[in-house]
């Protein structure tokens, strides 16, 4: 995009955008918010709103980092999808084929990664995460026993939301890399130019969880054995970086995320309306396709909008969590959607 493009884009966007956005996110009670419309040059416009923590003063701006809940499952598809197409990994194979090493139930005889990665998989939403002791590697083994060596909680090929088939998913990558899902999400993300990313609670000084607009007693989060599937934190301009690099994939430009991976999610082999991290949908004002997805942990709140056809994204956080939190971020895409028009 030239610096005159850019311009124009930015200036889009000034005006009375900013003062709505507020007025919804004060009416809301949200502490603090950050809002960003990105396309696949980068990020083109930003706002902030409110604290880091209700009662406070310290403002939330671009270098603070945010809690991306269940956002993080797109992310881990594309590294799944990479090693997918390095040959390291098989989205067709079998569960049995994929963990050989475990008792999988008959159940899973015809599950393989593209159906988890599309919550198909008939894998329990979650387990006790909580009870589950041990090192990293052990919890995630035991994990691994209980949700494999059980018999399907739910129908095969049905889609029921699992955050457990996405935690099965990233332990298939650790164990055709000998890397944890950490250090390979790490490597994506450096990639692509990302340094603000952490996994589990944000840290000391950024944004701090609320439920209801309250702040919570701890910064607590996921346990850690479910990264793959809802743990990483980022300021907004690197996760814009991200969001990006998937328009790019889709408008034919180099994107460093594997090209299996665009395919997977417009194809949908499986059906349905979910695949590789993303509600897969059609929007008339995103030109036909759009991609859609929010993250929460309870205590945090984001959502993100994908129009690849008209080469834009919205991103929006929010620390803070509640019933009535969904709505307000459908309120702000919109706005924000209504001033391009």
């Amino acid at each position: 995009m030239s610096i005159f493009a850019a311009a124009l884009a930015l200036s889009h966007f000034r005006g009375s955008l900013e003062d709505e956005l507020d007025l919804i996110a004060k009416e809301s009670g949200l502490p603090g918010m950050g809002v960003s419309v990105v396309t696949s040059e980068g990020e083109t416009w930003s706002h902030y709103y409110g604290v880091k923590k209700a009662g406070e003063t310290d403002q939330v701006d671009a270098s603070t980092r945010w809690h991306l809940g269940s956002c993080t499952k797109a992310m881990t598809a594309s590294v799944i999808c990479e090693l997918a197409e390095e040959g390291k990994l098989d989205l067709s194979a079998p569960l049995s084929k994929v963990f050989p090493d475990f008792n999988v139930n008959a159940g899973f005889e015809k599950v393989t990664l593209r159906h988890l990665l599309a919550h198909q998989g008939g894998i329990t939403p979650n387990i006790n995460w909580g009870m589950l002791k041990g090192s990293l590697k052990e919890v995630r083994t035991e994990a691994m026993k209980q949700i494999l060596e059980s018999p399907p909680a739910t129908e095969v090929g049905k889609y029921v939301y699992s955050n457990a088939g996405i935690v099965v998913a990233g332990v298939a990558a650790e164990r055709a890399t000998g890397e944890t899902i950490e250090t390979l999400l790490t490597e994506e993300f450096e990639s692509l130019g990302m340094k603000s990313f952490a996994f589990g609670p944000t840290r000391k000084g950024e944004t701090w969880p609320h439920i209801e607009g309250k702040p919570t007693d701890t910064n607590g989060d996921n346990a850690p054995v479910m990264t793959a599937a809802g743990r990483a934190n980022m300021t907004l301009p690197d996760w814009g970086k991200w969001i990006s690099a998937v328009l790019k994939g889709f408008n034919r430009k180099e994107s460093g995320l594997a090209n299996n991976y665009f395919k997977e999610i417009a194809d949908k082999p499986l059906g349905g309306d979910y695949s590789m991290g993303w509600l897969v949908l059609s929007r008339p004002w995103a030109g036909g396709l759009a991609l859609t997805h929010t993250g929460s942990n309870t205590m945090n709140y984001c959502t993100v909008w994908v129009a690849p056809g008209k080469d834009f994204a919205i991103l929006i956080t929010t620390n803070t969590a509640g019933e009535a939190v969904a709505g307000t971020m459908d309120k702000c895409v919109s706005a924000v959607i209504r001033s391009r028009n």
